[in-house]
């Protein structure tokens, strides 16, 4: 026989959990209701731009070693390789020299490169500038912000946009020779821009 405290605990734990379920109803409704009345909302708002061969380059804001801000949009009516990379990773370093020599013979033909290290700090980065003699820009994603908009998956990545800002092709991984450089960018440097 059940003691009569006994089932006035369990009929209370009962309409506790009812009164529990009724509430998470409620919300789970509220919820729903919300998302439903905000639909138009969301189809209406662009997604984050991606970068996709043929499409415009998604647009960012950088500020260099030097503490100069670059605007990847600014260098419309140029060829730009924007190289993803980093000071400890080994094919980042082994690429720089070739990707240096390539910006020394073609920048006076219009090509620029955005370099966009990945979360270091301006005296490691300006340290390995030194030590490769690296002349064109060294640019710090502090946040790594700009790596997430390019869906960066592994360094060294690079992109090669034309001059009318449109990528073109993309380097993921490895790295690049001169030779490879220079084949990308001659085809680009040749075109007319806007």
């Amino acid at each position: 026989m059940k003691s009569p405290a006994r089932n006035l605990f369990a009929s209370n734990l009962l309409s506790g959990a009812r009164l529990y379920a009724l509430i998470g109803f409620i919300i789970a409704l509220g919820a729903l209701w919300t998302w439903v009345n905000r639909l138009p909302e969301i189809a209406a708002t662009p997604s984050i731009a991606q970068p996709h061969t043929g499409f415009a380059a998604p647009n960012f804001t950088l500020t260099s070693t030097a503490g100069e801000t670059f605007t990847l949009a600014d260098w419309k009516g140029k060829v730009v390789l924007l190289n993803f990379w980093a000071t400890w990773c080994p094919p980042c370093r082994a690429e720089m020299p070739a990707i240096d020599a390539a910006y020394r013979a073609n920048k006076d033909a219009g090509f620029v490169v955005l370099a966009a290290d990945q979360m270091e700090s301006a005296d490691v980065v300006n340290a390995f500038g030194a030590k490769y003699n690296l002349s064109f820009p060294l640019l710090l994603d502090a946040d790594g912000s700009i790596n997430r908009k390019y869906l960066i998956g592994a360094l060294p990545t690079s992109f090669f946009v034309d001059r009318k800002g449109v990528l073109r092709d993309m380097m993921i991984g490895g790295s690049m020779s001169r030779e490879f450089i220079e084949g990308k960018i001659k085809p680009l440097l040749a075109e007319k821009g806007d």
